[in-house]
């Protein structure tokens, strides 16, 4: 597992609410080359993160705690282990692909709107098994025995270095 954490741009701007970005379009796609599409391609979930307002931080969190999202985490991977149990258990990110498509087939409408995503947003192969066990993954967080276009939404949600960037100035 890798966790990592970057600024959007050069001047860590890009998407704030408060500061506006100064990059150009030119300094944005040399900033974000730094990183080859190839592994960028190999990072399941991709997320940006704004900053929370001050008022956000007086309220205290808000949502789940981390409590009930273990509970919800342990409960998807126990799923997991039993839907692959003539494998030895694991994960959806360790069984073959072949394996997962088998176990967790999409029906054709949900598949089709994982294909319009590839075709539209460029994406590779690797990309549409990627998000595949990630909507998996969703699913078994939501305790859904099949993998809904929803589920497939929410993975695709997660592809942020598949989007076009766009400077705000």
């Amino acid at each position: 597992m890798m966790v990592a954490a970057s600024n959007g741009c050069p001047c860590g701007n890009l998407g704030s609410l408060h500061k506006a970005c100064i990059c150009s379009a030119v300094a944005l796609e040399r900033y974000r080359a730094r990183l080859s599409g190839p592994i960028l391609d190999r990072i399941d979930i991709q997320i940006q993160l704004r900053a929370l307002p001050a008022e956000a931080l007086r309220q205290g969190p808000a949502g789940e705690t981390s409590a009930d999202v273990r509970v919800r985490v342990a409960q998807a991977r126990a799923r997991q282990r039993e839907r692959y149990a003539e494998l030895g258990g694991g994960v959806n990110a360790e069984v073959p692909m072949r394996r997962l498509q088998e176990l967790s087939p999409l029906t054709p409408a949900v598949h089709d709107l994982l294909l319009r995503a590839l075709s539209r947003f460029g994406l590779s192969p690797r990309a549409h098994d990627r998000i595949w066990r990630v909507a998996r993954t969703i699913a078994d967080l939501d305790g859904q025995a099949h993998i809904g276009a929803e589920h497939v939404a929410e993975a695709l949600q997660y592809r942020h270095f598949d989007e076009p960037i766009e400077p705000t100035v």
